[in-house]
């Protein structure tokens, strides 16, 4: 994976949060409230950028470290812009900045960050079992049927992990036909 590619994948992911911010302010706000408007469109932020990130994955294909890793630099960046943007150039008060992450009165900017943090492995893993051969299937994502032990099947109880002779198999979308 590239610095150059991850560094674009950020500033996709920035361009649609302003927008966001932008329409929360001139469409949503004045129609709902301040307050109900961050959380909605928060929200809607944090949807926006999961899209944005299970693209640059299917572009990308990182390996589940590579994934928490990306992760990890676009909390760093995207942290240090809002703090150092609207603090240093925006000339917003500390205390003002640091009450978005106040999950008790309604705040829910932690869930963007928590987005961003984790969406590029929770994607890699999605693509992973999205793209799993039909006929090896994803052991992670398929269940396993465990067979029960010998004393229960002598006792002739039913084991919840056995299925009756006259079910279906579960079909999954990746699952050998």
């Amino acid at each position: 994976m590239l610095f150059a590619e991850a560094i674009l994948g950020w500033l996709a992911q920035l361009m649609l949060v302003v927008a966001v911010g932008i329409a929360r302010d001139v469409l949503v706000a004045p129609a709902i409230g301040a307050q109900a408007a961050h959380q909605i469109m928060t929200v809607v932020a944090c949807a926006a950028v999961f899209v944005a990130i299970v693209l640059f994955v299917r572009w990308v294909r990182p390996t589940g470290t590579q994934a928490w890793a990306l992760g990890g630099l676009w909390l760093v960046l995207g942290v240090a812009f809002e703090f150092g943007v609207f603090h240093y150039v925006g000339d917003q008060p500390w205390d003002m900045l640091l009450a978005d992450y106040n999950l008790l009165r309604g705040r829910l900017l932690l869930l963007l960050w928590l987005t961003v943090l984790t969406g590029p492995y929770l994607a890699t893993r999605l693509r992973h079992c999205m793209m799993a051969a039909p006929a090896s299937g994803c052991r992670r994502c398929r269940p396993s049927i465990v067979p029960a032990p010998a004393d229960v099947r002598a006792r002739g109880r039913p084991s919840p992990f056995r299925r009756s002779p006259r079910s279906s198999p579960v079909q999954w979308p990746h699952a050998p036909g």
